[in-house]
């Protein structure tokens, strides 16, 4: 995988920051799929970020623990747009008869 600007950018800025605090979590549903020789989870491997893949398969269960966890985030002033959207995140709302997947 080549790295774009931006990637390095994120990478140099990384490495600069406490990140053995970090925590990076993934969508365990689209790390480990195939893309050429890789996956997702091995490319970050690769640039020394480690993937948290979430093992609860239960929705309500996961909603419960991000509510009850999302203090815990931290981000830097400058990323008030980030903020926002954590702060105003919800799942959609389908009614019961929905087909939706």
């Amino acid at each position: 995988m080549m790295l774009t600007d931006a990637m390095s950018n994120f990478l140099a800025r990384y490495k600069t920051y406490n990140y053995t605090r970090a925590t990076f979590i993934a969508d365990p549903y689209d790390t480990k799929v195939a893309m050429g020789n890789s996956t997702i989870l091995d490319d970050y491997r690769k640039v020394g970020i480690n993937l948290l893949l979430p093992q609860e398969r239960n929705k309500q269960e996961q909603i419960m623990k991000t509510r009850t966890n999302i203090y815990r985030i931290r981000y830097n002033d400058n990323c008030l747009d980030f903020a926002s959207a954590i702060m105003n995140a919800k799942y959609p709302e389908r009614s019961e008869t929905s087909q939706a997947t």
